[in-house]
């Protein structure tokens, strides 16, 4: 970690539902997230078994952060969900990455009490139908996206340099 740094933003949250209740529904919220609270959260990857979901969002000059939620039993009927956020590189040494970062905190905890207290809501299983290849070209173009404005500016940068010589 780097000097400055803060560790890696972290909650937990009690809700009422047994372990296996909560991991079933766990594909439930980034759905919820991108279409209720803020676009661009998408599922990642999903471990019903286990009871993990991580969920990607990409930011305006970084990668992007990755929100890791973790189910553990607690009591018959009460499950703790641990939600951590993950810079995918670096690490939180910035403010406003700080502020990103308990902003996608706030986003994740909203859409568990919504999901955990409306057990109604059923939207669709994106990932369950689009292939793999559907995925996987997707994630291509966001990794050209980048690369083009990486190579913009790259070139802003060279012009501006050119020019205050």
């Amino acid at each position: 970690m780097r000097v400055g740094a803060i560790a890696n933003p972290r909650k937990e949250v009690t809700v009422k539902g047994t372990e296996e209740e909560v991991s079933n529904w766990l594909y439930k919220i980034p759905i919820y997230m991108d279409s209720q609270i803020k676009s661009g959260y998408i599922q990642e990857k999903l471990d019903e078994n286990i009871g993990r979901i991580e969920i990607g969002k990409t930011e305006f000059l970084s990668v992007g952060v990755r929100i890791v939620v973790d189910v553990n039993y607690k009591t018959e009927e009460t499950t703790e969900i641990c939600v951590e956020i993950q810079r995918k590189v670096g690490s939180f040494d910035q403010s406003y990455e700080i502020n990103y970062a308990n902003e996608h905190l706030n986003n994740t905890i909203q859409a568990i009490k919504y999901i955990s207290k409306n057990k109604e809501y059923n939207p669709e299983r994106k990932l369950d139908s689009i292939p793999n290849s559907s995925i996987n070209s997707s994630i291509d173009k966001s990794n050209e996206e980048s690369s083009a404005w990486i190579v913009v500016i790259l070139i802003i940068g060279i012009a501006v340099y050119i020019l205050s010589r």
